[in-house]
């Protein structure tokens, strides 16, 4: 006796499963963010050899300091600045690699951190699948 009833509601379901829009496809995981460590390595290879060549810089300014105080105490005369300007452009030079270097070093750490917290939030990733939740490693 329920039949026809019955057929219509089936016919009035099934046109609303027909005009209703499917469910969106999951999307993609997103991909995982790019890796600094190559960046960091260059940049922290670039603060080491700021360091050494200032050093060296300061190095051979500071051994070449007593042969001239030497040189202008046996003169009869008073040293010009000119005999010592290449000792200072040297040390000034390594003052501005030190400060470079030490500059490459901060953004050094800077790099290596970001790195860690990028590594650290793409080791679990959690995106949506048809029938739930997918986890990746």
């Amino acid at each position: 006796p329920d039949t026809d009833e019955a057929r219509k509601r089936v016919a009035a379901l099934t046109e609303r499963l027909r005009r209703e829009q499917p469910p969106p496809a999951p999307s993609a995981p997103a991909p995982p963010p790019k890796r600094l460590r190559v960046p960091a390595i260059v940049v922290g290879a670039a603060a080491v050899v700021a360091f050494a060549v200032g050093g060296g810089l300061y190095g051979s300014a500071a051994a070449d300091f007593p042969a001239r105080k030497s040189y202008c105490a046996s003169l009869p005369r008073e040293c010009v600045p000119s005999e010592w300007s290449d000792l200072a452009a040297r040390s000034n030079a390594a003052y501005a690699l030190f400060a470079i270097g030490g500059a490459l070093a901060a953004a050094d750490v800077v790099l290596w951190v970001i790195d860690l917290k990028r590594s650290r939030a793409a080791r679990a990733q959690l995106s949506p699948a048809a029938n739930g939740f997918v986890v990746r490693f």
